[in-house]
């Protein structure tokens, strides 16, 4: 759902984009350069979090420059359903550098007022984050799941079977010695557990 959602966001801002770049306000264009201007110095930073926190204004300052409520609710409210993706993508190595360049692309298609190249930067900077998600996504479905309920033991070696005598995990259960060895009542010898 995720990939489809950037799908359809694509195509309402690359028109959003284009119908930006002849509508574009002198305050929204130095709005949009002071924006790209900070992404720049986190990307110097090296501050992935704060340089992904700027997205959201440049691409709202887009909406709001090419003056379409329609597809401006709809774009924002997918979105919304995909924010929680927004900070995998940035995990990729180069994506932060290379997302710069892309804004830089799309603000400079707007300033030179051309419709043309404002939707084709603003269609590549999406294929882009579509290419990222769909790697975080295969990267998340490789990573191990930890369902509730019994530990898995060991949880590395993936064996079926446990040792006998060791703990589940279970908060009431009681932990073995080492080894499976238990204490004995009689001589502080030890008896072993679980042979038969």
């Amino acid at each position: 759902e995720a990939l489809e959602i950037e799908e359809v966001r694509a195509t309402l801002e690359a028109m959003l984009a284009r119908r930006a770049a002849s509508r574009a306000t002198p305050a929204d264009l130095r709005e949009l350069r002071l924006l790209v201007v900070e992404m720049r110095d986190r990307v110097e930073k090296k501050d992935s979090i704060g340089y992904s926190e700027l997205n959201a204004p440049f691409h709202q300052r887009i909406w709001a420059a090419a003056d379409h409520r329609t597809a401006s609710r709809l774009v924002g409210g997918l979105k919304s359903q995909s924010i929680r993706f927004q900070y995998q993508t940035i995990l990729r190595p180069g994506r932060t550098q290379r997302s710069l360049r892309e804004h830089e692309a799309i603000f400079n298609g707007l300033k030179a007022h051309d419709p043309d190249a404002a939707e084709v930067a603003m269609r590549e900077h999406l294929a882009e984050v579509l290419d990222t998600l769909t790697w975080a996504l295969a990267g998340k479905r490789r990573a191990p799941q930890w369902l509730p309920g019994e530990l898995a033991w060991p949880p590395t070696l993936g064996l079926s079977a446990r040792p006998a005598g060791q703990c589940t995990g279970h908060p009431k259960e009681s932990h073995a010695s080492p080894r499976g060895m238990t204490p004995s009542t009689s001589g502080g010898q030890a008896s072993k557990a679980g042979r038969e």
